[in-house]
């Protein structure tokens, strides 16, 4: 999916979100060069300039390549972690529930049907 491009007020949305998570990791950790990551991008989202264009743009395309691997790794973990073992808890104790899936050694499943359509067939097919 190919994000829109930014306009004005995405790019110092973008930066000002930056620079509170600069001024939130400076709270946490106490390093000064976060305090002054955060003033620098602040002063600079003040006027409209490439850079913070760059910065802004740059952020967004490292958030949506991490945004593709978490996805993955999350929805993986759900499906290991989670939907794999109901599943096989399921087949345990529904064993007659779920027999007849072994039980059939047909070839397909496909079912010949011979019956003449009317136009009645395609009335509320919903």
């Amino acid at each position: 999916m190919e994000p829109k491009p930014l306009d004005k007020l995405g790019i110092f949305q973008t930066i000002h979100v930056l620079t509170l998570a600069l001024l939130i990791a400076f709270l946490i950790f106490g390093n000064q060069w976060l305090l002054w990551a955060a003033v620098f991008l602040a002063v600079a989202n003040t006027f409209e300039n490439p850079l913070t264009t760059g910065i802004a743009k740059g952020w967004l395309a490292f958030a949506q390549w991490i945004g593709r691997i978490n996805s993955r790794i999350l929805l993986t973990l759900i499906f290991f972690l989670f939907l794999t073992p109901i599943a096989w808890l399921y087949r345990l104790f529904n064993r007659t529930l779920v027999d007849h899936f072994l039980a059939d050694t047909r070839a397909s499943t496909f079912q010949e049907r011979n019956h003449r359509w009317e136009p009645a067939d395609f009335e509320k097919i919903w």
